[in-house]
């Protein structure tokens, strides 16, 4: 099934952590690794999946590009969130073409990113070379295990 893809969990359990949130990810057939096309994306001609045919979080878990043991990523539901601390992110993803609703996964201890951290991190990305259309980053999203 398309949605099998769970993020594993961690010692910490739900109750243990103090801010919760849940958020609405673009539809993708690739596994948030790479943009999958238009077909299952909004139709909402207001949304920027329906402006340019991709959603930010089609590379969300493109883990190969971390950065100091860090991945980073943009999930548009949460970019505006301003405050500096960290959050577990449960995830959820509709098919606009058939309506159904999918769990995604879960990611804990999201941490927001803000300019000058944001700025440090596109320009480590483009020295590494791996800049591309997602290059807007605002969250780090788990630490890598080394």
């Amino acid at each position: 099934m398309l949605m099998n893809l769970i993020m594993p969990r961690h010692s910490k359990t739900w109750d243990q952590c103090q801010t919760k949130k849940i958020a609405r990810i673009c539809w993708n057939t690739n596994g948030w690794t790479c943009p999958s096309g238009r077909i299952g994306k909004s139709k909402n001609k207001d949304s920027y999946e329906y402006k340019y045919g991709f959603g930010h979080e089609e590379w969300l878990f493109d883990i190969a590009k971390t950065i100091n043991g860090y991945h980073y990523g943009h999930i548009q539901a949460v970019a505006s969130y301003k405050e500096n601390l960290s959050f577990d992110l449960s995830l959820f993803t509709i098919n606009d073409k058939t309506k159904q609703r999918y769990w995604v996964g879960e990611i804990l201890d999201v941490e927001p990113v803000f300019n000058k951290e944001a700025k440090t991190i596109l320009s480590e990305y483009k020295k590494k070379g791996l800049v591309c259309r997602n290059a807007g980053t605002t969250q780090r999203l788990h630490r890598k295990n080394t």
